[in-house]
């Protein structure tokens, strides 16, 4: 399953190596490599235009507990970019807001402390997120 630019990226490419231009196809196949590889390349980018790379934001967003805390410290990280900190305690619940960004393997969380940005950076090891501050610390998704 597509989403509705890879449907029309790949219609497009029919259209032009089956109806349209098929003959002039065929002679780069035979004289010019490097203008098929441009247009090969071109017609990637059409049906795969994140270029091929995971969106790491989707595949890492969701709720995340702090640990070794009690629970009571946790991210909501959406796949928007947009992060949450929350605190639960006795008195209630504290939240504040920020960013976060990822890359494969790596987790970085931006949130707007009453000090200022407060920022905090993520290695996936063994399974898990560890704070590169602190090797005890890390993240557990719910």
């Amino acid at each position: 399953m597509g989403n509705g630019r890879t449907n029309e990226g790949m219609w497009l490419i029919y259209l032009l190596l089956m109806r349209l231009h098929y003959p002039y196809f065929v002679s780069l196949l035979t004289s010019n490599p490097m203008k098929l590889l441009v247009c090969l390349g071109l017609m990637f980018s059409i049906c795969f235009p994140s270029g091929g790379q995971t969106n790491y934001l989707e595949k890492y967003a969701g709720a995340y507990v702090i640990a070794p805390d009690d629970g009571s410290v946790a991210y909501a990280l959406a796949s928007n970019g947009k992060a949450t900190w929350i605190w639960k305690s006795s008195s209630g619940v504290d939240k504040k807001y920020g960013t976060w960004t990822a890359r494969n393997g790596y987790i970085k969380v931006s949130i707007n402390g009453k000090s200022g940005l407060i920022e905090e950076e993520f290695d996936l090891k063994n399974g898990r997120f560890v704070s590169r501050d602190s090797s005890t610390r890390y993240l557990i998704k719910h």
